[in-house]
This record gives C-alpha cells, sequence and structure tokens, in this order.
C-alpha cells in the first residue's frame, strides 16, 4: 500500500494567468489528473483547453523525516 503525496501541480495558459493546484495523489500522473479535474471544475472545460502543463513538484511527502534539529 503507497502513502499518498502532497503534489504542487501548477498550469499556466499560453498567455499569463497561471493557476497552481496542491492536491493528494500517489504518483504524479494521478496528481496532474486530479489538478486538471479541478482547473475545468473552477474555469470549465472548454478554457480549460487553453492550459498547458508547466510544473508538478512534490510539496509534502510524509514518508521523508523531518529533522528538527
Amino acid at each position: 500500500m503507497s502513502i499518498n503525496k502532497e503534489y504542487k501541480v501548477t498550469y499556466i495558459p499560453l498567455d499569463t494567468t497561471q493557476r497552481v493546484y496542491y492536491v493528494e495523489a500517489s504518483d504524479e500522473n494521478k496528481a496532474c489528473n486530479k489538478a486538471y479535474d479541478k482547473l475545468r471544475f473552477d474555469i470549465g472545460h472548454d478554457f480549460a483547453k487553453d492550459f498547458e502543463l508547466n510544473t508538478v513538484t512534490v510539496s509534502y511527502d510524509p514518508e521523508e523525516e523531518i529533522d528538527d534539529e
């Protein structure tokens, strides 16, 4: 069983606006799919087609230990 990580997924249109979504998923592809669903819900399916994927990064990984020294 894999633990979900939180991914930071950024979409930018071919113009200048940027939209950032934080989603929990087990891998980057699932994170992109979840974030794109949110994008389509927020701005509509037709307008979402004008956005392309910009970046995907892990913003939180529960498996990494935090050293509080």
